[in-house]
């Protein structure tokens, strides 16, 4: 159990953060008390942002809180599906979560003043377009990029798509839910125009990261997605990706 000062303050940002979806839809985040009898243990989920590969998809943290909270960060696991690749350099399959804040990155480190709404701010924050190049020491060749997007952006976009866009909503109250679930309808027209426009030109990109290893040649997830997006249509609401 979690000395008084500390639930205090967990339970006021739980509550501080369901206000502010309530407030606004598209805020993107979700913190979720599995045991009220334990808030020591939390999911924090992060919506893809808007106009990036990972927009829609639904991604899981596990966050545990320690005794000297907010005096130290929480612990933060990433739960990534199974069968899911690696689909950003900071954040790994095994659940291992690269965040300075955290202190298992290099960078700005954890304050007092810094709550899990910071956390989930930040973790949103890494999925952007190109999200290689938060990996320290990459190398890139490009050659050409139809439709303008990178070939990691287009795995990105896929494996987001099949695997993170979820239709099970989990742990989601009906406001969030329902928010989430026009995000999810949004991410699969997206995924339809952008990622089929990419497809359209001859992406050759080469991407060598330490950690996440070479992203070429492409052909293979060119094919798996354009069978995924034609076959999109043919799903009804609720039904498993």
């Amino acid at each position: 159990m979690l000395p008084s000062g500390a639930s205090k303050r967990v339970c006021q940002e739980v509550t501080r953060l369901t206000e502010r979806n309530a407030l606004d839809r598209s805020w993107g985040l979700w913190l979720h008390v599995p045991d009220q009898a334990d808030i020591t243990k939390l999911q924090l989920f992060v919506v893809g942002p808007d106009d990036s590969p990972y927009e829609g998809g639904l991604f899981e943290f596990g966050v545990v809180i320690e005794d000297t909270y907010p005096f130290v960060p929480p612990r933060v696991r990433f739960r990534s599906p199974n069968g899911a690749p690696q689909i950003h350099p900071n954040l790994y399959a095994t659940g291992k979560v690269c965040l300075s804040i955290l202190g298992t990155y290099a960078g700005e480190r954890w304050a007092p003043t810094m709550s899990l709404e910071t956390v989930g701010m930040q973790l949103r924050a890494l999925m952007m377009k190109d999200s290689w190049r938060c990996e320290p020491g990459f190398d890139t060749e490009e050659l050409t990029a139809g439709g303008g997007s990178s070939a990691w952006d287009i795995m990105v976009r896929y494996n987001t798509f099949v695997h993170f866009v979820r239709p099970d909503r989990p742990h989601l109250d009906d406001s969030f839910g329902e928010a989430y679930a026009k995000l999810r309808g949004r991410s699969v027209e997206a995924c339809r125009t952008g990622a089929v426009a990419a497809l359209g030109g001859h992406v050759c990109r080469v991407v060598h990261s330490p950690s996440v290893g070479i992203v070429s040649p492409m052909n293979g997830v060119k094919a798996d997605m354009l069978r995924v997006l034609a076959e999109s249509p043919k799903r009804k609401r609720g039904d498993s990706i």
